[in-house]
């Protein structure tokens, strides 16, 4: 006897299956080195120039800006290299999704830290003109994430 499916479980399944192609596979030219260096570059200086991440124990962080629009965007590069781009499967995305790259591809899909007075910005991550983000990026494949906190 066939079990049909009401359409909230299949849009479910399709969702599920969208996703898992979102998942970037791993390859050993994309995975981190020991040496590599990453950047990052974004709305703030009209993607004109490459900021150097700096490297720490758990993190390669650069703490970014809010502009008078209070909000920015932006994607990592490793080597300075735009065929490089490590950036996020959707666009003015959130931290802490899904993470594509480094490949050559990506244009438009970068990271959004929005510190407007917005219902979907959470309280506590709303800033002025000014206020200051870390943004956090581990490039190890396995524990590979992308974030920010609030100076």
């Amino acid at each position: 006897q066939d079990r049909k499916l009401d359409p909230g479980q299949r849009r479910d399944r399709r969702d599920r299956k969208d996703r898992d192609n979102d998942r970037d596979e791993w390859t050993a030219e994309k995975d981190h080195k020991e040496g590599d260096q990453y950047y990052i570059v974004g709305t703030w200086n009209d993607w004109s120039k490459f900021e150097v991440l700096t490297p720490g124990p758990k993190w390669y962080t650069y703490t970014v800006t809010l502009g008078s629009n209070r909000w920015e965007q932006f994607q990592i590069v490793r080597a300075e290299d735009w065929k490089q781009r490590i950036y996020p499967v959707t666009c003015a995305a959130q931290p802490n999704g899904n993470i594509k790259g480094p490949e050559d591809g990506g244009h438009g899909y970068n990271w959004m830290i929005d510190g407007r007075n917005e219902p979907w910005v959470k309280e506590e991550m709303r800033g002025d003109p000014g206020t200051k983000y870390e943004v956090q990026f581990q490039p190890r494949w396995r524990m590979r994430t992308l974030q920010w906190v609030r100076q």
